[in-house]
């Protein structure tokens, strides 16, 4: 009894689709067109975060290699300075050699003379 009634369904489903139902297949059109739009708009978004991480990444990269430039930059200004300190020192102790040289001249005159002069020559 039973199996005589599934029958008698699948015969109403067939007439069904027979029919022609316009708005059923717009309906159908229309929710596929929209499942495409917002498929495209999550491949657009997904795109357009894709270029936004290659760009951030390109910026970054450029920021960097700006760092590493403005380091390498820096270390040698640091490196310039750090020289001319140290040509500023070579001049002072020059400087100071000459004034000690002068110094030990002059007391060099005034030693020999004082009784001293022995001394001197042995130093020397």
């Amino acid at each position: 009894h039973m199996q005589g009634q599934e029958e008698s369904g699948d015969e109403g489903d067939d007439s069904e689709e027979d029919t022609f139902d316009g708005s059923k297949l717009n309906e159908l059109i229309y929710s596929h067109i929209e499942q495409w739009k917002n498929e495209m708009e999550t491949d657009n978004k997904l795109l357009k975060c894709y270029l936004d991480a290659k760009l951030t990444t390109k910026l970054t990269r450029k920021k960097m290699a700006q760092i590493k430039r403005d380091t390498t930059q820096l270390k040698q200004r640091e490196m310039e300075s750090a020289i001319m300190s140290l040509d500023t020192t070579r001049m002072a102790l020059q400087e100071a050699k000459f004034w000690n040289a002068q110094k030990r001249r002059i007391s060099r005159k005034t030693n020999l003379t004082s009784d001293k002069t022995g001394q001197l020559h042995d130093d020397e």
